[in-house]
């Protein structure tokens, strides 16, 4: 990798954090004006729903962290089951958004200990018409206020798939990107894997997502480091640290 000038941004996602603590639903995001299919309570575990669009701040975000691949179809009848067996003693908290820009869908939910969480299609996704290829899935837990990601399973009532069990990251930025490099480093062993670029395009337009295939055998917890540069623009890179912790089995 070319040497970059580069500024650094610890993320340290305090504010999954704050929401996790205080409830399933995200109060920071103003739900849209249509009472249908609006960001609302659907159930005890479960907010889905559209959201009014926030001021747009270049951001480079996680926005699913998968086992395998999703997969649903569009009909009244089917759901979603989402397992983590990165964490089995203590809640973990699931995510589900948009990946285009400009569609500001998200559904916010939890899985108790020993249990799974089941979405539902028919609520919001079949009657807007998402599509799995535009929907992306995370989960995280807290731990002394921070919050780590861990990668979730979901499996379709019908038409299940045998599932790859690669894990997949998978990030979105708000603005154009030239190639994307990242990094890791085990906290269990200090291994560190040095500076590799993202195979695949080399320009991701803003709302593209940047998917990043994990090692197999990969496992621990680790910090990722993934470092962008704007597309068209000389002034450095921007490097991200998020946390992860991909279990020890």
């Amino acid at each position: 990798m070319r040497t970059l000038v580069a500024f650094v941004i610890v993320v340290c996602s305090l504010t999954l954090a704050k929401h996790a603590t205080s409830g399933v639903c995200d109060t920071r995001l103003k739900p849209s004006s249509d009472s249908t299919y609006q960001y609302k309570t659907r159930d005890a575990n479960r907010c889905e729903g559209f959201y009014r669009s926030k001021i747009s701040t270049k951001s480079l975000e996680v926005a699913g962290l998968l086992r395998g691949k999703l997969s649903y179809d569009l009909v009244q009848t089917e759901t979603v089951s989402i397992t983590c067996r990165t964490i089995a003693d203590d809640t973990v908290y699931v995510r589900a958004q948009a990946l285009p820009m400009k569609t500001y869908y998200r559904m916010d939910g939890r899985i108790e200990p020993g249990e799974q969480f089941i979405w539902p299609v028919k609520d919001v996704l079949l009657p807007k018409q998402l599509r799995c290829s535009v929907i992306s899935v995370l989960g995280f837990y807290t731990d002394r206020g921070d919050s780590i990601y861990v990668p979730v399973s979901a499996e379709p009532k019908i038409n299940k798939v045998k599932r790859d069990d690669v894990i997949r990251i998978v990030f979105r930025s708000d603005f154009d990107l030239h190639p994307v490099y990242y990094k890791y480093r085990i906290f269990s062993n200090g291994l560190t894997i040095d500076w590799r670029s993202v195979s695949g395009k080399k320009k991701y337009r803003k709302g593209t997502p940047i998917v990043i295939d994990l090692p197999k055998d990969l496992r621990g917890l680790l910090e990722l480091q993934v470092s962008v540069k704007e597309l068209d623009r000389d002034d450095g890179s921007i490097t991200k640290s998020y946390m992860l912790n991909l279990g020890s089995e």
